[in-house]
């Protein structure tokens, strides 16, 4: 089920602090009775979707209630996946000063099977970052780079940024015509940029619209202001979202 692991992590957390599964909802944003229909919805009932109801809101009073950064949320969700972190860590790293990245391919390519052993993950994970602590920092310093990078660009928070370029990777005179070449829906994608801000219920044509564009999902996602730098950031300091998404599978789902 798409983000169970997120339903979890907040049970483990309200039994943790010995609070009451509804006060744990309520503290994470959301409706008590809402969240239970999105993962436990009555016999024969067809379970309400979480990407209509995990808005900036949920995301970050979810990330205070687990007390992990934003990002963390967005793993536990399965917004992110195995190819976004593939293209998000080609995008960020410089291979010359990764110390395995052999590890680093075989770690991207274990995250997407849910049967492997979490040892092995965090095994290959040890084997990636493995070597003197200079190493580890230039790594993180390339994350906050990439995102800085963005932020300079004026990419974060300004859908016209990555809408421009979805027009012109097709080709197009307008987005209404790109839209039609590529069967995404024009009304929608207008919205994001003149009138309704995207949210996660629009998932599906964000990977597409990244697809096109031949971006990883998580700039596309920062343009359109769904996810933010400071996600990727705990006590003002950059996170490796590697460690976070091993974190995020470390929760067992039971």
């Amino acid at each position: 089920m798409i983000a169970e692991r997120l339903y979890q992590a907040i049970i483990d957390k309200s039994i943790e602090r010995g609070i009451e599964f509804e006060d744990a909802a309520t503290a994470c944003g959301f409706d008590p009775d809402v969240l239970l229909e999105c993962f436990d919805a009555k016999p024969n009932s067809r379970p309400l979707s979480i990407y209509d109801h995990l808005g900036r809101a949920q995301i970050e009073k979810t990330a205070q209630f687990l007390g992990c950064p934003c990002v963390r949320i967005f793993f536990l969700a399965d917004v992110l996946r195995t190819e976004d972190i593939r293209a998000l860590a080609s995008a960020m790293f410089d291979p010359a000063r990764v110390v395995d990245m052999d590890a680093m391919k075989a770690l991207i390519n274990r995250i997407g099977d849910r049967d492997a052993p979490k040892e092995e993950i965090q095994s290959l994970l040890d084997r990636a970052l493995a070597g003197s602590s200079e190493s580890k920092q230039q790594m993180l310093h390339a994350l906050a780079q990439y995102f800085g990078d963005i932020s300079r660009a004026k990419f974060a928070g300004h859908p016209e940024v990555v809408l421009d370029e979805f027009i012109a990777s097709t080709f197009s005179q307008s987005l209404e015509e790109a839209c039609t070449k590529t069967g995404l829906p024009f009304d929608l994608i207008r919205a994001w940029r003149d009138s309704e801000p995207a949210t996660l219920r629009d998932l599906g044509t964000m990977r597409a619209v990244a697809k096109t564009i031949g971006l990883p999902l998580s700039p596309v996602l920062l343009s359109l202001n769904v996810a933010r730098p400071a996600d990727l950031l705990w006590n003002g300091l950059p996170v490796d979202p590697m460690e976070e998404l091993v974190k995020a599978l470390d929760v067992d789902i039971w």
